[in-house]
Formats: structure tokens, C-alpha cells, sequence
């Protein structure tokens, strides 16, 4: 009898503790319902897969990472929690959600290899280098041209001077060529480089039609907002850009060159903004 009264003490204490294993989560979406209840979301529908703030996690990864999902920018240091690195594995949260490894662990595999020197695509660009020049860190070819991502030139710009562009690569190598009147320079955001191969969006997608109205809908103007209002950018999260935009510690996403009689000359040049 005393047995069974220690053993039954055990697990109320255990109940009473939030984010243990066996914390109520009533409509069973991986989030417990004190913690949706806290942050407005409903704790008797599904609502994992929602966006509120539109930082790029949805409201399942906003837990896991400890961050806000009415607030994009939970800590208010001007960086969306998604682009946070808590542990400092040189991963951000959203890439660590695509990935499924921790973002309060360097190692979440206990490898020996920091999350951010892992390449678990096989496309020779470890996660930092994908993070960096927003590829898919789960798909060796994000834009699905045939070439691998760690074969894109995608890197950060060193100088651009006379016409000549110098890239630091992601995979450690150098590259330089030439930028003609010709060359095609596009600019986009960093979720629209990566939002169409991000599994987590698809699904998103899949449980955004369970989230009532009010944890989407309801919102009034404010802090939630305020972090998307500055972005002149259309829907699609492009934006003008051109050669001044070619500046020291730019990020590429893709640079494409061919060879010619004068060097490497480059065709395109897709930039993150």
C-alpha cells in the first residue's frame, strides 16, 4: 500500500511540472495546453501546423524552440525567431526544424559533428553552408536544375570591382569571373528560396485548415505585425536589385558562369535579400 501511495505521489508531481513527458495535451498536436493556453492558441483543436506571426515556424516548431507564436521576433533583437541560433551551431531554428536535429543541441546526434558541419543531403554544402545561402538543407538540388547545391557557386560576395566578382563558396573554395551587361542578377528572400522544398510548409499547409479563426484571424495590429511592415517586397518576396547590390558579405544563392576567351564569365547571379 505504501508502494502504490509513493508511486502515485511520483506522478502527480510529475503532472504538476510543465513540459514533461506526460503534460495534458488534450487535442494530442505536440503542444501542451497550459502552453497553448499562455499564447492564445486552443488547446481542443489541432492547430500545430499555423503560422500566426509568419516567422517561418509554425506553432509546434515555436515550442520546440522556446520562442513566441504571436510575436516574430520574441526576444526583440530584430532577428525573426525562425533566423535565432540559440545554441550557436551556425544552424538557425527554421533550418533546424528542416533538418530534425535541436536547436538547443550542437551535436543532436551525438556524432562527434557539430549539426552545422553535417551534409545530410550528400550534396558536398554542410548545413551552415545551406543556412547561409538559403538551400534546402534536405534536398541536395533545391531548385530542382539538375546540379547539386554544393556545385551552384552559392557562397558570400568578397568584392566586385572593375566588372570582377569574387565569391567565397560555401564548401571552403574561392571563385572569380566576370559580370557583363548581360549577366542576370535576381534578388530574393531568403523564404522564397526556401519555402517551396520546406516539408514543414507542406505540412503546414495540411493542418492550417484545422486552426480556428481566432488564433489566426483575430489578431489586432501590433507587435505581431510590425516585424514584416518595413519589407518593400511583393508577395513572392522578390525585390529590385542590380551590380549595386553586389556588395561585400551579400550572400549567393546560386551564381551560374560559363567559361569564355576572357575567363569565367557569369550569367546569372541569384542573390539573397
Amino acid at each position: 500500500m505504501r508502494s502504490m501511495t509513493i508511486v502515485l505521489g511520483v506522478v502527480a508531481a510529475l503532472l504538476a511540472v510543465p513540459g514533461t513527458a506526460i503534460a495534458k495535451d488534450r487535442d494530442r498536436d505536440g503542444m501542451p495546453d497550459r502552453w497553448e493556453k499562455q499564447h492564445g492558441l486552443s488547446a481542443t483543436k489541432a492547430n500545430a501546423g499555423g503560422d500566426i506571426d509568419r516567422d517561418g515556424l509554425t506553432n509546434r516548431q515555436e515550442f520546440r524552440c522556446h520562442t513566441k507564436p504571436r510575436v516574430a521576433d520574441s526576444d526583440g533583437d530584430h532577428r525573426e525567431d525562425a533566423d535565432e541560433d540559440p545554441d550557436r551551431d551556425r544552424v538557425d531554428n527554421g533550418n533546424e526544424m528542416d533538418e530534425g536535429t535541436r536547436p538547443f543541441d550542437r551535436d543532436s546526434d551525438n556524432d562527434g559533428t557539430r549539426d552545422g558541419r553535417e551534409d545530410p543531403d550528400h550534396d558536398k554544402l554542410v548545413n551552415t553552408g545551406e543556412d547561409e545561402t538559403s538551400n534546402d538543407p534536405t534536398d541536395p538540388d533545391t531548385d530542382d536544375d539538375g546540379i547539386k547545391d554544393g556545385k551552384e557557386h552559392a557562397g558570400a560576395i568578397v568584392s566586385f570591382e572593375a566588372g570582377v566578382l569574387k565569391i567565397d563558396l560555401a564548401n571552403g573554395d574561392r571563385v572569380t569571373g566576370i559580370v557583363t551587361d548581360a549577366t542576370e542578377i535576381d534578388c530574393e528572400s531568403e523564404d522564397r528560396h526556401e519555402g517551396s522544398d520546406d516539408a514543414d510548409d507542406d505540412h503546414a499547409k495540411a493542418e492550417d485548415a484545422s486552426d480556428e479563426p481566432s488564433d489566426e484571424s483575430s489578431d489586432e495590429p501590433g507587435e505581431d505585425e510590425g516585424e514584416h511592415g518595413d519589407d518593400e517586397r511583393d508577395d513572392e518576396g522578390e525585390s529590385s536589385c542590380g551590380l549595386a547590390d553586389l556588395q561585400l558579405g551579400v550572400a549567393v544563392h546560386e551564381a551560374e558562369a560559363r567559361l569564355s576567351a576572357d575567363g569565367l564569365v557569369f550569367t546569372q547571379i541569384e542573390l539573397v535579400r
